[in-house]
């Protein structure tokens, strides 16, 4: 299996557990209905 080399927003996540800050993302304040999954 071959990888390919991580981006910097994918190496902040997976390597070093990163996260956004709270109450920052774009589903915040997101009311439109439907099912979220």
């Amino acid at each position: 299996m071959k990888y390919s080399e991580l981006s910097p927003e994918e190496e902040k996540v997976i390597i070093h557990k990163g996260t956004e800050k709270p109450f920052s993302g774009k589903f915040y304040k997101h009311s439109d209905k439907g099912t979220y999954t």
